[in-house]
């Protein structure tokens, strides 16, 4: 885990977002939520690295040789580096006097949960569920900053219609969870509608829900609730 040149990439004499002592501020935002708990990264990494393998298949076939079957993409996988500040910086997204082991101590919460967390980069597309393969953190500079590296992969939720469902690899656990709707839903600092219907609904073929959510003048601090519609739907209300 290599930080050197982290905070000098973030700051500069030029480019979008200075501030006045000639700092640079993200144009990305970087949150990350699990289960209605969510926070943005107050330094936003000066990089971060993605890399999507293809599940292709070589076979050998008697008189012609290898072959190669096409197959679908893998799981996605992000490393992010920065640090957690622990004072104000010009050129931090967020100064709101957390110390850096209160971040640390949730992100080793989240990867203990056995639940997926979700991230989302603003200006990217990238806005995915992913679970916390690994999680690295160091003091290096005597400023009491802790410098992390975060290690993500892609989480896929399985449908009922999957063929993969099988009650021996844990497979079944994860339709479940798309079941198993909270009683309610708080709408927090940041959210986006997409935001909040995932959380409410899941992933899935919901759209007339997230279209009726879309209608909703929500704000930070409402709370939706479950109710059951004739139909044997759960639908979220406005309370």
């Amino acid at each position: 885990m290599d930080f050197t040149g982290i905070l000098s990439k973030m700051t500069g004499s030029t480019g979008n977002g200075l501030t006045g002592n000639g700092l640079t501020k993200s144009q990305m935002k970087f949150f990350l939520s699990h289960y209605g708990d969510k926070f943005q990264l107050p330094m936003a990494p000066p990089e971060f690295e993605v890399s999507v393998d293809q599940k292709h298949t070589v076979i050998n076939i008697n008189n012609i040789g290898e072959a190669l079957m096409l197959g679908k993409s893998g799981l996605m996988e992000m490393k992010i580096e920065s640090f957690f500040p622990a004072q104000e910086y010009y050129f931090a997204d967020v100064n709101d006097a957390k110390q850096p082991y209160t971040y640390i101590e949730k992100l080793l919460k989240w990867k203990d949960s056995g639940k997926p967390m979700r991230l989302n980069i603003t200006s990217t597309g990238i806005n995915k569920p992913f679970v916390i393969q690994s999680l690295s953190y160091k003091e290096q500079d005597g400023t009491g900053d802790v410098y992390y590296s975060l290690n993500l992969k892609e989480y896929r939720y399985l449908t009922q219609k999957s063929k993969e469902v099988d009650q021996t690899n844990e497979l079944e656990q994860r339709v479940d969870e798309q079941q198993n709707l909270a009683d309610t839903v708080t709408v927090y600092p940041g959210d986006d509608m997409m935001d909040v219907a995932l959380r409410a609904y899941g992933p899935g073929n919901y759209t007339s829900q997230y279209k009726a959510l879309a209608k909703s003048p929500l704000q930070a601090g409402d709370v939706l609730t479950k109710a059951l519609k004739r139909s044997g739907k759960n639908v979220y209300i406005q309370t």
